[in-house]
């Protein structure tokens, strides 16, 4: 189960040249997480994919749940599996020193289970749809960022543009607040 001690947070600043200062924010921001450094122009695909991410992947535990559910589990059980497998794929994702393609052939055996769904999903081109989705995202973080009205509008500060996580009204995944 998470717990405050294994959470990880995604923080975004913008920091002068000066390397010493920079060196310094570094050390301290990896005591706490992993550090990425990019240029301010790729805050809003970071946005997309990292502030707006959970919500993607509660939809598709939500949808995996769902599915349990119609095959006939119960529902607490098939949302504990759907959240559980989540974690053991973003262990193993996380730990990985190849790519994310190589993880799935490793799941999916020929002619299979695995293969069988991803088939499926492939075929309703699930990948273009979440691909459209930081799209979307990463058009209204820019939106938003150019227009400080905006911000109020959609009920954040500036402040926690950057930060992704916080701030905001409820959306639901068709796009109506």
């Amino acid at each position: 189960m998470l717990s405050p001690e294994n959470q990880t947070e995604i923080l975004s600043m913008y920091f002068s040249k000066k390397m010493k200062i920079r060196a310094i924010a570094r050390r301290i921001f990896e005591c706490v997480g992993t550090v990425v450094e990019l240029p301010q122009r790729l805050f809003d695909v970071v946005t997309a994919i990292s502030g707006s991410g959970p919500a993607y992947f509660f939809l598709i535990f939500r949808a995996l749940r769902d599915a349990g559910v119609n095959e006939g589990l119960p529902k607490a059980v098939a949302e504990r599996l759907a959240v559980q497998t989540a974690l053991g794929a973003a262990c193993l994702a996380d730990g990985l020193a190849g790519d994310l393609d190589t993880l799935m052939a490793q799941v999916a055996s020929k002619g299979g289970t695995t293969e069988a769904a991803l088939k499926v999903l492939a075929g309703r081109h699930l990948a273009e749809i979440l691909q459209g989705g930081v799209a979307a995202a990463t058009k209204r973080s820019k939106e938003l960022s150019s227009s400080p009205h905006l911000f109020e509008a959609a009920g954040r500060s500036r402040s926690s543009h950057s930060g992704g996580a916080k701030g905001g009204g409820k959306i639901d995944p068709s796009g109506h607040k």
